[in-house]
């Protein structure tokens, strides 16, 4: 991309998002695949394809959106343990692990 490659890029960028999404190790919500899809995004804008940059913008906005609502759902879990049961909390914090035993 900065050599006027936009095309290139995008062409490149494709194929690894494509086989990152289909490993079964990686997927499309990797860090990693999420950085190429903002490189993708970027390589189209360069080339005026605005509708399919925003399309990609978009996915990864309710993607970053979710992932800031597990966040807050896991502290918010954890206060409310904490609220409820200090001790337990305690137990979770000290020792991470416990955290999935409490939910089964």
């Amino acid at each position: 991309m900065d050599h006027g490659l936009s095309v290139w890029a995008e062409s490149t960028l494709c194929s690894l998002i494509k086989l990152r999404c289909e490993s079964l190790d990686i997927c499309a919500y990797h860090q990693e695949t999420l950085y190429l899809q903002k490189y993708l995004e970027k390589a189209l804008r360069m080339q005026n394809k605005m509708e399919e940059a925003d399309a990609i913008s978009e996915r990864l906005k309710s993607i970053e959106t979710m992932r800031r609502a597990e966040k807050e759902e896991a502290s918010k879990s954890l206060w409310d343990t904490l609220l409820s049961d200090p001790s337990e909390a305690l137990n979770i914090i000290m020792d991470p692990s416990k955290k999935n035993e409490t939910k089964k």
